[in-house]
C-alpha cells in the first residue's frame, strides 16, 4: 500500500474531454498552471488582461493557462479459459486492483471491461475513494474464466463499432484452432502452455497433472484479413487511458507481427495513452521448471510423452519433449513476445511482460515502472 500511494499512471498525451478534472488537457481555459501570451482581441475577459505588459509594450495582452479535465482510466480484462491456469486470473485480478487504487487516488475515473470471446461487458463504473470498495467487490466475484480468446473482435465491441464478429472474419475465427505453437511452425508461434489445462501424463507416474505447451496445425498463423479499424465518433469520450490484461494467447494473433496484432495496438491506441500487461505463468515461462520435477524426463534431455489439452477448444495433441524441444520453445517465446513488444511500441503502446508468480511489489518495480505504465 505504501508504495501504491507513491504511484501515478502515466498520461503522456493531453486530453480531450468535456468534464473539468485534475488532469492537463490539450485546450486553453482556467487553472493555475500558466500557458502563454497572447494578444487582446474583441471579447476577451478583460480580467486576464496583463497589465505589466501593456505598460511595458503599450499593447494589451492577455494571459492563457492550462485547461484541466477529467480522465477516465479503462481496464480491459481478457476473461477467457487460458486465464485460469497457473495463478494469471489472481494476478490479473491483483493487477486490476493496483491500477484502479492508483487512478482513484488521482481523482479519475474507473471503468472495468470484461473481454470474452467476441463481446465486451462492463462490469463497474466508479469514481472517488467509495469506487475503491465498488471495483474491489466486481473483480472478486470473477471467480469464472471460460470462453474463447478473440482480442480484436471483444476490443471492437468494446470501443463501440463492431457487434460480435466483424465482417471480413476470416475461417477459422478466434478460439476456434489450438493455442499454442512450439518452434519449427512459419511464424512466431504463441507461447501457450497457459493456454493448456494441467493434462494427463501418458508415461510416468500415474495420474499426474503437467501442462506443457502445445504444437499448432501446420501453416497456422495470424489472419491478414481485413478487419477493420474502430468506427468513427467511437470510443471512449475524452480518451484517457486503456490498459488491457491479457496473455495475449488469441490464436489468430499467434504472428504479433500480423495485421490483426497490429489493429489489437491500434484500437487500444486510438483510446489515448495504452498499454498492455502481458501475465503469463511460470510454466508458460519456462516450462522445464515443472518437467523436471515431474520425474518423466525432458528437461535433461531425455524425451518424455504428454498429452496436451486446449483450454479453450478442449482439444488434444501427442507430443514429444526433450531437451532440444524445451530450447526451441524458449527462443520461441522470446521471439513471440519480442514481436508483441515491437508491435505495440510502434503504435504508441506500452507493452510490460509479468509473471504471474512474482510478488505484485517486485512487478510493479521490474516491469511496469520500467515500461512506463507506472512511475
Amino acid at each position: 500500500m505504501a508504495l501504491l500511494n507513491r504511484l501515478r499512471l502515466l498520461g503522456r498525451r493531453p486530453l480531450a474531454g468535456r468534464m473539468a478534472g485534475p488532469h492537463r488537457s490539450r485546450l486553453k481555459g482556467s487553472s493555475l498552471e500558466f500557458a502563454d501570451y497572447r494578444e487582446y482581441v474583441r471579447g476577451d475577459d478583460p480580467r486576464r488582461l496583463d497589465w505589466r505588459a501593456l505598460a511595458r509594450l503599450d499593447r494589451p495582452y492577455v494571459r492563457e493557462y492550462a485547461d484541466e479535465r477529467d480522465r477516465t482510466v479503462h481496464l480491459l480484462l481478457d476473461g477467457s479459459a487460458s486465464l485460469g491456469f497457473g495463478g494469471k486470473d489472481r494476478r490479473l485480478r491483483e493487477l486490476a486492483a493496483a491500477f484502479a487504487y492508483v487512478a482513484l487516488r488521482h481523482g479519475d475515473r474507473v471503468e472495468v471491461t470484461l473481454l470474452r470471446g467476441a463481446t465486451a461487458r462492463r462490469l463497474v463504473s466508479a469514481r472517488g475513494p467509495a469506487g475503491r470498495s465498488r471495483i474491489g467487490r466486481a473483480l472478486a466475484a470473477l471467480d469464472t474464466w471460460q470462453g474463447t480468446t478473440a482480442l480484436l473482435p471483444a476490443l471492437l465491441a468494446w470501443w463501440g463499432g463492431a457487434s460480435g464478429t466483424p465482417a471480413g472474419t476470416p475461417a477459422g475465427t478466434p478460439g476456434s484452432t489450438p493455442h499454442g505453437t512450439l518452434a519449427g511452425s512459419s511464424a512466431p508461434g504463441t507461447a501457450g502452455a497457459d493456454a493448456l489445462t494441467p493434462a494427463a501424463v501418458t508415461g510416468g507416474t500415474s495420474g499426474h497433472q503437467e501442462a506443457v505447451p502445445g504444437a499448432a496445425p501446420a501453416g497456422g498463423g495470424a489472419s491478414t484479413a481485413p478487419w477493420g479499424p474502430p468506427a468513427p465518433g467511437g470510443g471512449p469520450a475524452g480518451g484517457g487511458i486503456a490498459i488491457l490484461l491479457s496473455d495475449l494467447l488469441d490464436p489468430v494473433a499467434a504472428d504479433p507481427a500480423g495485421e490483426y496484432a497490429r489493429q489489437v495496438a491500434g484500437v487500444l491506441a486510438a483510446a489515448g495513452d495504452a498499454a498492455i500487461v502481458q501475465v503469463l505463468a511460470p510454466d508458460e515461462l519456462d516450462p522445464a521448471a515443472s518437467l523436471s520435477g515431474s520425474g518423466n524426463g525432458g528437461a535433461g534431455g531425455a524425451a518424455a510423452e504428454w498429452t496436451l489439452v486446449d483450454a479453450e477448444t478442449g482439444s488434444s495433441r501427442e507430443v514429444t519433449v526433450d531437451g532440444a524441444v524445451l530450447a526451441a520453445y524458449r527462443r520461441t517465446l522470446a521471439a513471440w513476445v519480442g514481436a508483441w513488444r515491437a508491435t505495440c511500441h510502434a503504435r504508441g503502446v506500452a507493452h510490460a511482460l509479468v509473471s504471474s508468480a512474482r510478488p505484485l511489489r517486485a512487478v510493479i518495480l521490474e516491469a511496469l515502472a520500467p515500461a512506463g505504465i507506472v512511475a
